[in-house]
């Protein structure tokens, strides 16, 4: 019994043995040749998506130039547009200056031997050009110089310094009418073809002035042919003559001050004794 017990046992454990064999035969690593084809064909899959991406990326590059095109041809119009909204300048605005000044102009210098008369109050001071140069010779030149600082500083009614024609303190030589050192010439003067030039530009300096106010000094200024209104306001003639002055001068001053308002015994502002018409001593 235990005999055939045992030999059931060994027949059990050897169709056991048997069946874990035939198990194992059934696995097989996989084939290299099927494992590389399907590596391959991966790899080509992902080849071809790259290359997908690649064509997207390239689409969307040419749509980016397409752009950037786009955008430049923008600014290309936009630089080629019309002007007609750009503000303009107009050159035709007024100034002060309502002319050019002419390019020649007549030079000339007061003749040394001679003096500017003129007197006090008036202050303005007159001399006869040499040879009646500026226009016709047989009719009269004159140049003029008035003074009327002394009007504003009081006195003494000619004071020495350096006086810029152009502008003075501030604008008043500019004008005839506000002017305060006032350089001008008359051509032709009481003819038909009579000019008036005012000072455009130049410095006047009186370098000294004595008791009775007899002054000397220089001259150097372009004056342009003006007109002046009933107020004796000056404008700058278009395309007028224009005159030059480079000179030295003398002038004497003829003083008709009287004395109402001098105590008797005094002398008034032109150095003259008063001894009648003057205010009597207390």
């Amino acid at each position: 019994m235990k005999i055939q017990t045992k030999l059931v046992f060994f027949i059990v454990f050897g169709l056991i043995f048997v069946s874990c064999s035939e198990k194992k035969s059934f696995y097989y690593p996989p084939d290299q040749t099927d494992y590389d084809s399907n590596t391959q064909a991966a790899d080509n899959d992902s080849a071809k998506t790259n290359d997908e991406d690649k064509e997207s990326d390239e689409d969307t590059m040419s749509d980016n130039d397409d752009i950037i095109d786009t955008e430049i041809t923008g600014d290309d119009d936009a630089a080629t547009a019309p002007d007609e909204d750009i503000p303009t300048v107009d050159n035709d605005i007024e100034t002060n200056d309502d002319t050019e000044e002419p390019m020649n102009c007549t030079g000339f210098s007061l003749d040394p031997d001679d003096e500017l008369l003129g007197d006090i109050p008036s202050t303005i001071y007159h001399i006869k050009i040499a040879g009646n140069i500026l226009g016709d010779p047989d009719h009269e030149d004159i140049f003029e110089l008035r003074l009327d600082h002394a009007r504003v500083d009081g006195d003494p009614y000619v004071a020495a310094g350096t006086y810029d024609l152009a502008d003075g303190d501030s604008w008043h030589n500019t004008n005839y009418w506000s002017c305060w050192e006032c350089v001008s010439a008359t051509q032709d003067r009481k003819t038909d073809s009579e000019k008036f030039y005012f000072q455009k530009r130049g410095t006047l300096t009186i370098e000294s002035v004595d008791e009775t106010y007899n002054f000397q000094g220089t001259l150097s200024a372009v004056l342009v042919e003006s007109k002046l209104d009933d107020y004796w306001v000056s404008s700058t003639v278009d395309n007028g003559a224009c005159i030059e002055i480079e000179t030295s001068f003398k002038a004497t001053t003829v003083c008709s001050l009287g004395c109402e308002n001098v105590i008797c015994g005094e002398t008034n502002a032109c150095g003259i004794l008063c001894e009648t018409g003057c205010i009597p001593t207390l």
